[in-house]
């Protein structure tokens, strides 16, 4: 299987490589990045405890942008989940997948927002913690992005890992808490549509 797939990828790159000397390299390119995206915020948090400020601006920047789509895919998720009330079962498979992605991109942003945090709060106090321990106060203020269901307590984490934190690193936390809720509404819209269709 792999073999067939790795002869399609090369035969595939011998055309194209005849009628567009760019799209071949563009494409490696491309899926170097995508990786880079994926697998860099796994590598930073685990191997990188003190990273950089740039690093950190990169991150902000990246998570951004994957915030601002994550919030996207959801208003489409929903637009489309309403379509399908009357079309059928190819928007909702849609719409669906979108209410995923979204979820996905939480638990990316998490590591992001713990790199940005790390990155921000060491350029500015040597004392501060490492990544890891910002990485685990953004999955804790996931965890406490609705108040009343207090599940950080629930699970025996009553108070955040990291005491203190400065302006930059709130703001990011609150942007995160910001997507999931929205994240959560989206499911529950989503989860409505498909009960009233039925």
């Amino acid at each position: 299987m792999f073999r067939r797939r790795r002869r399609a990828i090369a035969d595939w790159a011998r055309r194209t490589w005849q009628f567009d000397l760019i799209m071949v390299p563009g494409v490696i390119l491309a899926w170097a990045l995508y990786m880079t995206l994926a697998i860099g915020p796994f590598l930073v948090v685990a191997f990188w405890p003190r990273p950089p400020l740039v690093l950190g601006v990169i991150a902000g920047l990246v998570g951004f942008g994957v915030l601002i789509f994550t919030l996207v895919q959801g208003s489409i998720a929903r637009v489309t989940a309403t379509m399908s009330a009357a079309s059928g079962d190819e928007l909702q498979t849609y719409s669906i997948a979108a209410v995923l992605g979204a979820i996905l991109a939480i638990g990316w942003l998490v590591l992001v927002t713990g790199i940005w945090s790390a990155a921000l709060e060491n350029s500015q106090s040597p004392h501060a913690g490492v990544t890891s321990d910002y990485a685990l106060l953004a999955l804790w203020h996931v965890a406490n992005a609705i108040p009343f269901l207090d599940v950080p307590r629930t699970l025996g984490f009553p108070d955040p890992p990291v005491e203190a934190w400065g302006l930059g690193t709130g703001i990011a936390l609150l942007l995160l808490g910001f997507a999931v809720v929205f994240s959560i509404v989206m499911v529950v819209s989503e989860l409505l549509v498909r009960r009233n269709r039925n």
